[in-house]
């Protein structure tokens, strides 16, 4: 599957098709920001920085040494990291923000590859966690709603999200 997501993105780049080129890639950044920011509002606003940082890098006319997958991980890593410092969150000044032309559509990779990192992650924590994490971040049900549908204190639920989050970046990186 990475052979052709590659493919893809170099024809892309090669066409300086940029926004088609982000909009493959919406779902990932969205999906991965969730995981390893601390809340909903943090996460969008972490997405969007990378999205704005990927476009001016892009326009500019950066080339990277690696497919462009690797890239994206590795701004997002790089974002969130730059996000929160000393345990708290930095507002980050957008000098604009994306154009709504931008994302347009769904695309074939993105939804399949997400979902597929996610499940590959999932698979690496305890089953009881994992049915947690599966509720959270591939159904996206809210906190108390999965307390309530597993029957479970909504610390406990807290608890465990803390746990797979915690083990979703060690292996998301």
């Amino acid at each position: 599957m990475h052979d052709a997501r590659d493919a893809e993105d170099t024809r892309l780049l090669a066409a300086r098709e940029f926004n088609a080129l982000l909009e493959s890639y919406f779902e990932t950044i969205i999906q991965r920001c969730r995981v390893r920011c601390r809340t909903e509002d943090d996460a969008l606003d972490c997405a969007q920085a990378v999205f704005l940082r990927l476009l001016r890098e892009l326009k500019r006319g950066r080339h990277y040494p690696v497919p462009f997958r690797v890239v994206v991980n590795n701004v997002i890593g790089w974002t969130v990291r730059g996000f929160y410092q000393r345990g708290r969150a930095i507002l980050v000044e957008f000098d604009d923000d994306l154009p709504d032309e931008v994302f347009h559509g769904p695309n074939p990779y993105s939804d399949w590859e997400t979902r597929y990192d996610l499940e590959r992650a999932l698979g690496e924590v305890s089953p009881g966690d994992r049915e947690i994490g599966r509720l959270r971040f591939l159904e996206g049900e809210e906190i108390e709603d999965i307390a309530r549908r597993l029957g479970k204190e909504r610390n406990a639920v807290d608890q465990a999200i803390y746990r797979v989050r915690t083990k979703l970046r060690d292996v998301l990186g």
